[in-house]
């Protein structure tokens, strides 16, 4: 079978996206040596695998020049429907696999697409119109098109059944994974570094999520670490990782604080760090004494379970993908309970027997998921899909 992968997130840094599109594509080329593999990227792109006996790289055209949101969300049409559109019917493919939510309306053969989440049907508050328009058009019309659809949790497979009326035999939960370098640290050498170069103290409370979309719920846990005794927040900073490679996230948390009127005595107990490196990511993640999560939705969340498979004790809150996957395994809040994460925040910070309960449980629960497997998972449902032609 020669199947075709959409490899436009895996040679970009788009987050979460990016991270399953390469942790897969690489997954399914070392577990099957049986079928060929067509990976279509745009022209000078910065590939994440190498071409291989049973891989081969097609450089496509680039899409136009973006600007902003609409500039995005319109080339990504032209990348779909158009660009990848011509490559499919021209490579003679058997199956296409879309990583993220797309694919080729117009194709002569089946397609499996990844469906991530439903946020911009569930919570579209907390998106911008052009995000909405994009996904709520493109995305219905391929989920619908496709012939087989997997998605990263059990909710999103649900939503899929409930808002498209999709079968459920069309769908398959192939649960993500965290790579397999994060576990917890041998040494304290590589976390002592990043907090000299960073400049923050050890026992520090980690966040890492950004600060957008605003399902992020970034306020809460703010408001909530405010509310913390002085002298816990003096003892364990909050060490807050925006992701922004441009400077934007500590300009906008500055312009937050401002508009909270926090004093300098809270904000100076709060590190804002823009862009680091994955393999600084890991060190943060082993060093901190506890990772909190205030996401308001998720279609996985992957930073918790990254958390745990470092042994860092995770506090969440109840949203269904935060339910699914962390579970009993850490600390569930609402997540517009201000108070409710504040007291979670100071058990955990104050009581270490629980904070080693959270952490070996954590590790356990952090087995269950492998990136080999999510791999095996998706290539079943490759199979499936064919076996219905």
């Amino acid at each position: 079978m020669r199947i075709g992968i959409d490899g436009l997130f895996a040679c970009n840094n788009y987050g979460g996206l990016s991270i399953y599109s390469k942790q897969v594509i690489h997954h399914l080329l070392q577990i099957d040596a049986e079928n060929e593999y067509l990976l279509f990227v745009e022209k000078e792109s910065n590939v994440p695998v190498q071409p291989q006996s049973n891989l081969d790289i097609v450089a496509l055209e680039k899409r136009p020049e973006t600007t902003d949101f609409k500039d995005f969300y319109d080339a990504r049409v032209v990348w779909d429907q158009e660009i990848l559109s011509q490559a499919v019917e021209m490579s003679g493919i058997d199956l296409f696999f879309g990583p993220v939510f797309m694919a080729p309306l117009k194709r002569s053969c089946p397609a499996v697409i990844t469906v991530h989440d439903l946020i911009f049907i569930t919570h579209p508050e907390v998106y911008p119109v052009q995000t909405l328009g994009y996904y709520g058009v493109w995305g219905r019309l391929c989920a619908e098109n496709a012939e087989g659809i997997v998605t990263i949790s059990q909710d999103t497979a649900r939503l899929l059944q409930e808002r498209y009326t999709l079968p459920h035999e069309k769908i398959s939960v192939t649960y993500a994974a965290a790579e397999e370098s994060l576990k917890p640290a041998d040494t304290t050498e590589d976390v002592s570094k990043i907090q000299e170069k960073y400049n923050f103290k050890p026992n520090y409370v980690l966040y890492v999520g950004g600060t957008f979309p605003a399902r992020k719920n970034y306020q809460t846990l703010i408001r909530a670490y405010a509310q913390l005794p002085k002298e816990i927040r003096h003892k364990h900073q909050l060490v807050f990782l925006t992701g922004s490679k441009k400077g934007s996230g500590v300009r906008k948390m500055n312009e937050f604080f401002q508009a909270e009127g926090f004093s300098s005595e809270i904000t100076e107990d709060i590190v804002v760090i823009d862009f680091v490196e994955r393999e600084e990511l890991t060190s943060f993640y082993q060093g901190a004494t506890l990772f909190v999560y205030p996401s308001l939705y998720e279609g996985f969340g992957l930073p918790p379970l990254e958390a745990m498979c470092c042994g860092t004790p995770v506090v969440t809150t109840t949203a269904p993908a935060m339910s699914e996957i962390v579970a009993e395994y850490g600390m569930l809040v609402d997540p517009l309970d201000v108070t409710e994460m504040a007291q979670a925040m100071e058990n955990v910070l104050t009581e270490p027997q629980l904070q080693d309960t959270l952490s070996q449980k954590g590790l356990r629960r952090a087995q269950d998921f492998s990136w080999t497997q999510t791999a095996k998972l998706t290539l079943q449902a490759f199979d499936q899909v064919m076996r219905s032609q």
